[in-house]
């Protein structure tokens, strides 16, 4: 098989138009028993057409941002003419929290199905339509959609943190027009997902260690959605927006095939857990190029890890149990020391392809200043502070876990 650094080159000189075939998308979750669908369309005469066939007559809750309440009033109002009842509940954009959840669960009883009107709300509405078993429908009105569809949603509750499994019956919009209009970034959402390969190559490693099972359908739609939107630049400006924004959601759907399990190790992921998407692209490369130093050059421990500041830190910024968070570093860390031999041995055997994709990745960086407006020239600053607990999330082990108990994160 090519490696990624090979295809990628292939691509950049080779591939001029991505194709956006929602009918593959579609067919690949029927094909893996997913009850959802994704429309191309325009969004609100779609939501329409749902609500009349999913409630007749009876009542639809709308999710939406609090700030954005007059711009949905006349399209709700024009429900009416439909005979759907609409109610209503508006969000503040922030990290879903049982306690944040709560005005979804003040709604009568007999609501019968859920729009989301703005996607960063889509954590809020999955929970709520996941525990009332209620239809989906999400608008897809963001770039950077690849946490849209996911078989685990972990919030928080009190002091501390649920994982629930979620499967949930769901029709997902695609609108053009609205991600023209989208007040998301397009430099955050392009870096996100050509960042994903650092997240291959840790999924290739666990992989080898045992503790993944093969995907390789799943594995090798990811891998193509990435090199496809690497040359984002060449494409005219006017049709950027859907490009990255269906690349994401293409990566969404075959990590969820997967049951999640791809990316679930995913520094990438991790980065937007810990609300530093901004500059994951330079965390990446930063991620790599010590990963590649630390194995490949069989450096020595620098420091042990002080399990004690890093439960510490979990507890106060995501409200993870202490104890929970020291049994997991127990757990990677006996992991990682069994398996030492076979990890410096993925390193050495890929270093080639390692040293290719920092470079890529650095060429990526000078893709996405490019997406800046003229106007701007601001750099995002690299924090170091955010790598040091990248590998530190319940269920994760992937290239910062292996720094950590290398002993270099200790000095970051």
């Amino acid at each position: 098989m090519l490696d990624f650094f090979i295809n990628l080159i292939y691509y950049i000189f080779m591939t001029t138009q991505i194709n956006l075939d929602f009918n593959q998308m579609n067919s690949l979750l029927r094909r893996y028993d997913k009850n959802v669908s994704i429309v191309n369309g325009e969004a609100y005469a779609e939501i329409k057409k749902q609500l009349a066939r999913v409630c007749p007559y009876q009542k639809a809750l709308f999710i939406f941002e609090k700030s954005n309440n007059r711009k949905y009033e006349n399209f709700i109002s024009s429900l009416e003419n439909i005979n759907v009842t609409a109610l209503t509940v508006g969000l503040e954009n922030k990290p879903i929290s049982v306690e944040n959840a709560l005005p979804c669960f003040a709604m009568p009883d007999d609501v019968r199905a859920v729009v989301c009107l703005d996607y960063c709300l889509i954590d809020y509405a999955i929970y709520y339509s996941h525990v009332k078993k209620l239809k989906l429908i999400v608008v897809l009105n963001s770039l950077n959609l690849i946490s849209t569809l996911k078989s685990r949603l972990i919030i928080k509750n009190g002091e501390s943190v649920d994982e629930t499994a979620v499967n949930i019956d769901s029709t997902l919009i695609f609108d053009r027009q609205l991600l023209n209009e989208s007040q998301s970034s397009i430099r955050d959402a392009y870096e996100c997902v050509t960042s994903l390969s650092l997240s291959l190559l840790e999924y290739r490693l666990l992989r080898a260690l045992g503790v993944k099972k093969t995907y390789r359908e799943a594995y090798e739609i990811i891998k193509n959605s990435i090199l496809s939107v690497y040359d984002l630049t060449a494409h005219d400006k006017n049709i950027r927006d859907e490009i990255v924004a269906y690349s994401a959601l293409n990566v969404s759907v075959a990590n969820y095939i997967s049951g999640d399990e791809i990316l679930s190790s995913s520094t990438v992921l991790a980065c937007e857990r810990a609300n530093h998407i901004n500059n994951v692209l330079d965390i990446s490369i930063k991620v790599l190029g010590l990963s590649a130093y630390a194995f490949t050059e069989e450096v020595v421990a620098y420091k042990i890890p002080d399990y004690e500041v890093r439960a510490n830190f979990l507890l106060e910024k995501f409200g993870i149990n202490p104890k929970n968070s020291i049994s997991g570093f127990l757990s990677s860390a006996q992991l990682i020391f069994k398996n030492r031999k076979e990890i410096e041995k993925f390193f050495k055997v890929n270093k080639e392809e390692i040293e290719g994709l920092i470079l890529s990745l650095k060429k990526a960086k000078k893709i996405s200043n490019n997406l800046l407006e003229e106007k701007s020239t601001k750099e995002d600053e690299l924090n170091n502070g955010t790598i040091k607990f990248l590998g530190d999330f319940s269920g994760i082990i992937n290239f910062c876990t292996l720094l950590r108990e290398k002993g270099l994160l200790e000095l970051i």
